[in-house]
């Protein structure tokens, strides 16, 4: 076996492992082929008519083994094996991965592909060998949610409500990385899409900086757009009320389907918003009458938003199939986290952050229900038992560093 699964902390000294490190442990080389995977606090996004490009960051969750904790945790989670993080009800998370060298992922959430929105269960790649189900590292740096089945939305990575008790209640994140086979380092880079910085200048006179693949869409790139305008004036400047322009005057617009390089665009190239009227004259304070709208918006189970997955540039001949590692992250509830652990989990995700971002904060972020779920899970458990019953996961881990993938 050539990969290796530690955990890391991302601050020196500090006793709290927050990174997953996925590197060759023969023979020992730098970071330079690895891939770090960390999972970042947001807020949980309220469900709307149109989808939202939210990749704030409050934070790195932390990161325990099961096995540290196995004798206090419920028997399926011990089966499964692998991390546990802590999550509140009140907050969401996205995939942060950080790598040089290119790794191939393909990530499960729940059972369910979060790039094709397929089964765990279905031959997807074989039916159609032409789509890709998985992300590649150095590439991409962020997966933000699962894609639903028909194609049609990204919801975010939430955990289960405590109520929830059944064996199937916790949430699981499955990983499958798989190595690439030993390249020329020039080829390697080749297969990267280069990036490149430039500025987008809006009809107030202001310039906004984005760094951007060649690869990288001109429809992409009016969602990089409209999240930073949310955040920075609270406007809501949806993608299809924006139109881009290289130069202003009579120059035909920017297609949405077409990519950086196709239109020519390049470092330090200047691209101007030609139209800049907020959706529904949205203004940065809300009046009263579209703050009760406000506080009347229901929450989707993990909200809907946007995610762009990059274009994999190698040759399926060119991943190391033999040389592919498996892993589970399951998502605990915080509350019963509290019970395990005996200490509750920090976070930044609070009531005051909702309402920064002008979102409701529900009676659901309380959890007060909790405690009680945990302590019935354990009863139906211990009965479960009694009655000689066993969990058949038929996705347990048995032994991380020995599963291979055929």
């Amino acid at each position: 076996m050539v990969l290796n699964i530690t955990l890391e902390e991302s601050m020196p000294r500090s006793s709290v492992k927050d990174i997953i490190r996925i590197s060759r442990s023969q023979p020992r080389e730098t970071n330079l082929s690895s891939v770090d995977i960390s999972f970042r606090r947001t807020v949980r996004i309220p469900e709307r008519a149109y989808d939202h490009y939210l990749r704030t960051d409050h934070g790195a969750f932390p990161i325990y083994t099961v096995g540290e904790h196995k004798t206090r945790l419920p028997d399926q989670m011990v089966a499964k094996r692998g991390a546990f993080i802590p999550m509140y009800e009140r907050e969401a998370l996205w995939i942060n991965l950080e790598s040089k060298t290119p790794f191939r992922i393909k990530i499960h959430f729940r059972g369910i592909n979060v790039v094709s929105g397929k089964s765990e269960g279905k031959k997807f790649c074989q039916e159609l060998p032409s789509t890709q189900d998985y992300v590649v590292s150095g590439s991409q740096h962020y997966v933000d949610g699962v894609m639903s089945d028909d194609g049609s939305t990204i919801m975010q990575f939430i955990a289960t409500p405590a109520k929830s008790t059944s064996p199937e209640a916790i949430s699981t994140l499955r990983f499958e990385i798989t190595l690439l086979h030993q390249l020329d380092p020039g080829l390697v880079q080749t297969s990267f899409a280069k990036t490149m910085q430039i500025l987008v200048k809006w009809c107030g006179g202001a310039a906004m900086t984005f760094v951007v693949l060649e690869t990288t869409t001109i429809l992409e790139l009016k969602r990089m757009i409209s999240y930073k305008i949310l955040v920075q004036r609270g406007w809501d400047l949806l993608s299809e009320d924006m139109v881009l322009k290289q130069h202003l005057g009579k120059y035909e617009p920017l297609e949405d389907g077409s990519t950086m390089k196709i239109e020519g665009i390049q470092e330090t190239t200047t691209i101007h918003i030609h139209r800049c009227r907020p959706r529904g004259d949205i203004q940065p304070t809300m009046n009263p009458k579209q703050q009760k709208k406000q506080e009347e918006m229901t929450f989707a189970p993990g909200g809907r938003i946007q995610q762009t997955i990059m274009r994999d540039y190698f040759e399926p001949s060119s991943w190391d199939h033999q040389e592919t590692i498996f892993f589970n992250v399951q998502l605990l509830n915080a509350t019963i986290f509290e019970r395990v652990i005996t200490a509750p989990p920090p976070t930044l995700i609070t009531q005051q952050l909702y309402t920064t971002y002008g979102y409701p904060f529900l009676e659901i972020h309380t959890e007060k229900s909790a405690e009680t779920a945990y302590l019935k899970m354990l009863d139906e458990e211990a009965a479960f038992k009694a009655e000689g019953g066993k969990h058949d996961d038929p996705f347990a881990l048995k032994d991380i560093d020995r599963r291979r993938k055929a």
